[in-house]
C-alpha cells in the first residue's frame, strides 16, 4: 500500500503494488543496438506492469552511441506520483547483456523516501509533522520531474535533425545523448558531443 494516504491509485484493480528490488528479464532478440523507441517498446510493458499512473522524466542512452542515434543501451526513468516510487528500466542490448544471446531489461524500483534515508527515519521516529515535511518534499519533487511524451522522436531521426541544422556529431569520445525537460522549456533530445551542446526537440507538438 503507498506509504501516504492523501492519494489514492486511479485504479487500484490495475496495478501491481510497488516491490522494492532488481529484476531481470530476457529478450528474445540478439540485436547489438537499437534505438531509443525499439528500446521503449519493451521497457514500456516492464513500466506498465509497476502502476498504471506513471511519469516517463528522463530518458538517456548508454555510453556506445552509434553516428545513426542507436545505442547498445537505453534507460527510461520513471517516477509514480500516487504510488511514491521510482523505477530505472534499463534495455541491454544483446552485445552487453549479462544473458548470454539475447539483450535483457534490468527494472529497478526504489521507495520513496528511500530506506535509510533522513526522510525514512523521520517518519519512524517522529510524528505526524514529519510525515507532513516529508509529503511536501515528495510534491517538491515531483514540481522538479515534469513528464516526457512517451510518443516521442525516436533518436535517428533527432540525430538527423541536428544534422541538417549543421551540428557535427563526429565525436571524439562519443556523443551524449539524452531526453529531457530543461527548466521553464519544453522537452529536448541533447546531444553533448566533446564541449558542444546541441538541442533538438523531443516530441511533436499536439496538434490544435
Amino acid at each position: 500500500m503507498p506509504l501516504f494516504t492523501g492519494r489514492k491509485p486511479k485504479d487500484t484493480s490495475a496495478v501491481r503494488a510497488p516491490v522494492s528490488g532488481e529484476r531481470l528479464y530476457s529478450l528474445a532478440t540478439a540485436v547489438p543496438m537499437m534505438s531509443a523507441r525499439e528500446a521503449f517498446s519493451y521497457a514500456q510493458p516492464i513500466a506498465h506492469a509497476v502502476a498504471n499512473n506513471r511519469r516517463l522524466f528522463l530518458v538517456l542512452a548508454g555510453d556506445e552511441v552509434e553516428d545513426s542515434g542507436k545505442s547498445t543501451e537505453w534507460q527510461f526513468h520513471f517516477i509514480y506520483p500516487d504510488e511514491h516510487v521510482e523505477a530505472i528500466v534499463r534495455v541491454l542490448t544483446a552485445k552487453i547483456s549479462p544473458i548470454v544471446g539475447s539483450a535483457a531489461i534490468a527494472e529497478s524500483v526504489t521507495p520513496w523516501p528511500p530506506h535509510g534515508s533522513v526522510q525514512h527515519t523521520m517518519l519512524q521516529y517522529q510524528g505526524p509533522s514529519a510525515r507532513l515535511i516529508v509529503e511536501q518534499q515528495w510534491s517538491d519533487r515531483l514540481d522538479r520531474l515534469p513528464g516526457l511524451p512517451e510518443d516521442f522522436i525516436d533518436s535517428t531521426d533527432a540525430l538527423e535533425v541536428l544534422r541538417t541544422t549543421g551540428a557535427d556529431l563526429r565525436l571524439r569520445g562519443g556523443v551524449k545523448l539524452k531526453g529531457r525537460t530543461p527548466p521553464g522549456s519544453a522537452a529536448v533530445w541533447e546531444a553533448v558531443c566533446g564541449f558542444e551542446v546541441f538541442h533538438t526537440k523531443f516530441a511533436e507538438l499536439p496538434q490544435a
